[in-house]
């Protein structure tokens, strides 16, 4: 029974996220098609400086070295939490991760740096705020509906109770459907924006063909453009 009601959970939440996921990539392709699969070792390259090393946000340092926590947190607290899933259904570890005296130490390092993370983003929200940045209650939530994942997982490595194994899905269930309406699903678009982005020059501006000028459509006056 529990793991019917655990895949039900989940299949609720994935689709929905895939779905909203779907709505999003369905706007972007209105837009006129633009060539972007050129250079792609350097297009890669540029990726992962940017978004494995965080390399656009050095100049807040503080803001970089929480969302890297975060991020790195993101991917292994989600390995962490298959495996947790795992041993909570069927009473066995997967092999070579759950039981891997190296990926449980990582685990362990990586629950407290998510944690600094998600405080560091708190403390610059409440005291280093830059006067672009606004405030908002949906900042604060998704912040501490970080901290509330982590603590449940804590606990439950602690305890061991079905308890907060529940309230550890729970609140992972949620956080796709909250993620979902929110600026976070940066998570998924980000990566394929940045490796995607424009080569022009910024402020660029595009060269038109006259000869072609009852063909095409100039600047920007539709959704399509």
């Amino acid at each position: 029974m529990r793991a019917i009601i655990f895949f039900s959970l989940l299949a609720i939440s994935l689709g929905y996220f895939s779905y909203q996921i779907y709505r999003r990539f369905r706007l972007v392709m209105h837009g006129k098609p633009d060539y972007r699969n050129d250079h792609p070792l350097e297009r890669l390259i540029f990726s992962i400086k940017r978004v494995l090393f965080q390399q656009n946000l050095k100049v807040y340092p503080l803001a970089v070295i929480s969302h890297a926590f975060i991020m790195w947190g993101f991917v292994i607290l989600t390995l962490s939490s298959f495996d947790m899933a795992w041993y909570g259904l069927f009473q066995k570890h997967i092999p070579f991760w759950g039981t891997n005296s190296g990926f449980l130490l990582i685990r362990n390092l990586f629950l407290i740096l998510t944690t600094v993370g998600a405080l560091g983003f708190l403390a610059r929200r409440l005291f280093f705020k830059p006067q672009w940045m606004h405030n908002s209650t949906n900042a604060y939530m998704i912040l501490l509906h970080i901290l509330a994942i982590i603590l449940s997982e804590v606990l439950y490595l602690a305890f061991e109770t079905e308890l907060f194994w529940w309230v550890h899905f729970l609140l992972m269930f949620a956080f796709f459907f909250i993620i979902a309406g929110s600026k976070h699903l940066h998570l998924i678009f980000a990566p394929l924006n940045v490796y995607w982005h424009s080569r022009l020059t910024k402020g660029a501006i595009r060269t038109v063909d006259l000869d072609l000028n009852q063909e095409q459509s100039c600047g920007v006056k539709t959704v399509e453009d």
